[in-house]
């Protein structure tokens, strides 16, 4: 990483922590069979990522779930196989600000949808990403495990084992499948 890229990412996690003390959202615990609408967080990295972020997006919209998904694309390149639609959107590297914060209408909007669960896919922690994680709205935050992630979410998976999307997103099927609502944080 250059030196003027690690000084603008060093700014962006303080202002990104600052940021996050004035989150107000209602936490409740959802799992997926009691989830009405989803929202997933990923990087598009390249055709193959990207083609396990729609079979998640196909499962949840096979479950019933309304979902949304956001991505984010770091490449200059202009992946022909990434259309817009109604559930998915994406942002470039271009459209973040200088600290590395998102600064689109879909990266707004869906900051503030109140989604009954967040699922944020990046495996390799993207401050743009963290962004959006940190201020989203949503109810129940669900992530990759990480100390320094611990005010983001509210359940996270360690996956230090097996680093890879199709795994991250095999364990949180897993595990929102099998979560008890019953026993909400306080």
């Amino acid at each position: 990483m250059k030196l003027l890229d690690q000084i603008k990412h060093k700014i962006g996690t303080w202002m990104l922590a600052s940021a996050l003390k004035k989150v107000e959202r209602r936490r409740k615990v959802f799992n997926i069979a009691d989830a009405r609408n989803v929202g997933i967080l990923f990087e598009v990295m390249d055709e193959g990522n990207f083609g396990h972020v729609r079979y998640f997006v196909d499962y949840l919209q096979d479950q019933g779930k309304h979902v949304k998904a956001l991505g984010y694309v770091e490449s200059k390149e202009v992946f022909s196989f990434l259309r817009h639609t109604t559930v998915y959107s994406f942002f470039h590297k271009s459209e973040v600000n200088w600290y590395l914060k998102p600064d689109t209408v879909d990266s707004r909007n869906f900051v503030e949808e109140e989604f009954d669960i967040l699922i944020d896919l990046d495996v390799l922690d993207r401050l743009p990403i963290k962004w959006i994680a940190g201020l989203s709205k949503a109810h129940f935050k669900v992530g990759r495990y990480d100390e320094e992630k611990q005010d983001f979410y509210d359940i996270m998976i360690n996956i230090n084992n097996d680093r890879t999307l199709k795994y991250f997103i095999g364990q949180i099927k897993h595990y929102l499948t099998i979560i008890n609502t019953k026993y909400e944080k306080a």
